[in-house]
């Protein structure tokens, strides 16, 4: 019971505290993609692969750990998925129990890898293929299904891996969170302006009030003036501290422990009352925050 009011507790917090903070800015950012310029395009993609992350993750560390309060021993869903060094590790700690259904009941009787290498690539896009359909009859999901697929087949070639790991994680990360913007993007439309903007680099903006003029102001330039503090007239939520909190959050979570290996570590040290009254503190703080909570993104599929 301990165990799993500790998971509970972690996975809400991911939800609460961290999955929705990045929500409003991933909202805005699509709804108003057409003005992104080129740095504020990747922030909203980043913003977006943190939220599906937290939320997810922090949906399956709540089941793990309701499941242990009734003593129940429930599969994990994720293991660090970020920290891996190609699009094929990250799909052995990316939900897990789904990769795990595919291989064996699609994958598998396909043929697997034992019949030829092109056999075997086949293979591989129609269980992707499969997995875009799984998450929706749409397009979008469809081609992200496609393009994990022949991240897949690259990941395979030992010729073409990155050798330095620090850069294969990065890379890896860089890739999945492209891929996201295509899972994120309600029609094609969105999603080949959304790119363009990511990898052309422009300069568009938004139209702003400032006192009785109407100036055109580049995205990167709101985003350093509401880091500064500048006041302007805008509707450009939450952007103030989102690109610090990136930078902070990407190397936690390139480096740092995740839910399980937080559990295990002090399951070997003890529960101290430093980390009682810290668990104590975000249990609280996900409480009073509660009114503003969004529905799981994967409540939809």
């Amino acid at each position: 019971f301990r165990d799993g009011t500790v998971l509970f507790i972690l996975g809400l917090s991911k939800k609460v505290l961290i999955a929705d903070f990045f929500a409003n800015t991933v909202n805005f950012g699509f709804e108003k993609f057409v003005s992104l310029d080129t740095i504020s395009a990747w922030l909203v993609a980043i913003s977006y692969s943190f939220e599906i992350y937290f939320d997810f993750s922090g949906y399956s560390d709540m089941a793990v750990g309701l499941a242990k309060m009734f003593n129940f021993d429930i599969p994990g869903n994720f293991n660090s998925p970020y920290k891996a060094l190609s699009v094929g590790g990250f799909w052995k700690r990316w939900h897990m129990t789904l990769t795990r259904f595919l291989t064996a009941y699609i994958y598998i009787p396909l043929g697997g890898n034992r019949l030829g290498k092109l056999k075997t690539c086949i293979n591989i896009m129609l269980v992707f293929l499969i997995s875009g359909f799984w998450h929706g009859a749409s397009w979008t999901f469809i081609i992200w299904g496609l393009v994990h697929g022949l991240g897949m087949l690259w990941s395979r070639r030992s010729f073409l891996k990155i050798k330095n790991k620090v850069l294969a994680r990065i890379f890896t990360f860089l890739f999945v969170t492209a891929a996201w913007v295509i899972f994120r993007s309600e029609d094609l439309y969105t999603m080949r302006l959304f790119l363009k903007a990511m990898f052309v680099p422009c300069y568009n903006g938004f139209v702003i009030d400032i006192g009785s003029t109407l100036t055109l102001t580049p995205a990167f330039y709101v985003l350093i003036e509401r880091i500064l503090h500048v006041n302007i007239s805008i509707l450009y939520p939450v952007y103030t501290v989102c690109l610090l909190i990136c930078f902070v959050l990407t190397g936690l979570i390139l480096s740092g422990k995740n839910s399980t290996e937080t559990l295990e570590n002090r399951k070997d040290k003890g529960f101290t009352l430093p980390f009682t009254l810290g668990l104590g503190i975000l249990l609280a703080w996900c409480l009073v925050s509660m009114t503003g909570v969004s529905t799981f993104l994967y409540f939809n599929f």
